[in-house]
């Protein structure tokens, strides 16, 4: 995967310590932090947008780079990639979200969710905050005859058979 481009200040503070390295002088990490943390407090706002530029400029090019390795990779690379992550993730790394596979099936959406769906197209409930939204629709599938309930579920369950089918067909063709 494509490493994460340097913020602003990482810029900034990498040029710092190229500046130190060509003057001659040794590198003391911890010293070298702080003559440029106060260098940077010193820097005006157009200063500082110039590395806020680059930073934007290098994440722009991170996103494009890692949307593209992630059609490359196979469904077998993602359960590598995500294993990894998720041993980062036990060791106390942050920040480390699962892959998803942007080529695999999506999985259907369930009887309830299409029946929310279906409340919100018809606007039943468009005046309501979503928090509200949600409760009101929830109590109105509660409240739902069954045999409207049941039209839902055989939806679901014919849009799940299909799911299945399409995710094997996937992973035969991606092993």
């Amino acid at each position: 995967m494509p490493k994460r481009p340097s913020t602003a200040w990482g810029l900034f503070f990498v040029e710092h310590l190229d500046k130190v390295r060509a003057s001659g002088k040794a590198v003391v990490p911890t010293v070298e932090t702080v003559v440029a943390s106060a260098q940077w407090k010193q820097l005006s706002d157009a200063q500082k947008q110039v590395y806020k530029d680059k930073y934007n400029a290098n994440l722009i090019e991170f996103k494009k780079n890692t949307s593209k390795r992630l059609e490359e990779l196979t469904p077998e690379e993602f359960k590598i990639e995500n294993a990894r992550r998720q041993a980062l993730r036990a060791a106390g790394k942050r920040g480390l979200p699962s892959l998803k596979d942007p080529n695999a099936p999506k999985r259907p959406l369930s009887s309830f969710f299409r029946f929310a769906q279906d409340q919100r197209k018809e606007g039943k409930f468009a005046s309501l905050p979503i928090k509200e939204q949600a409760k009101a629709i929830a109590e109105s599938w509660s409240k739902a005859p069954e045999h409207e309930k049941s039209r839902y579920t055989e939806l679901a369950r014919d849009a799940n058979e299909k799911y299945k089918a399409e995710r094997a067909a996937y992973l035969a063709a991606n092993p």
